[in-house]
């Protein structure tokens, strides 16, 4: 169990932070922005058997600039299925956009790993899957994204 100073100085530090509204000052490094990225939105999607539907990003209508990291994994294979992609959608200062992953087979175990910086006028910023060829079939992947907003 932990001493009862150990306690209180996190607790302060914790309080302190809460009030102050960000990180100026970090592991010796002057922060800009928000100060240390706030973790929007934290997907993960396993053993998936279908597409699935655009599903707005949590916290994500905010206005700002966000990071986007996410791995596409064919988890149970199924040598006559066909591939899938991950979409994502957004509005920025130029309109409606979007990005895509790279196609993932669903014929053999494998992944597909991708990073991008989206800014956001704070409309629906979605995520999703389609398939790019073929058929899913008995084939299951999983899907992890992390959605941070830096700005």
């Amino acid at each position: 169990m932990p001493a009862i100073e150990e306690i209180t100085q996190n607790y302060v530090a914790e309080l302190f932070l809460r009030l102050l509204g960000k990180v100026t000052y970090y592991n010796g490094i002057d922060t800009e922005g928000y100060g240390v990225p706030a973790i929007v939105d934290d997907v993960s999607l396993t053993a998936q058997s279908a597409v699935v539907a655009p599903v707005n990003f949590t916290n994500g209508q905010v206005a700002g600039t966000y990071r986007v990291d996410y791995t596409f994994l064919c988890t149970t294979l199924d040598g006559t299925a066909g591939s899938l992609q991950v979409d994502f959608a957004w509005t920025d200062g130029a309109g409606a956009a979007t990005a895509t992953s790279g196609a993932l087979s669903l014929t053999a175990l494998g992944r597909v790993t991708g990073s991008f910086h989206v800014q956001s006028t704070g409309a629906a910023f979605t995520y999703g899957t389609s398939v790019v060829a073929g058929a899913i079939n008995a084939s299951e992947y999983a899907l992890y994204i992390t959605c941070e907003r830096i700005s």
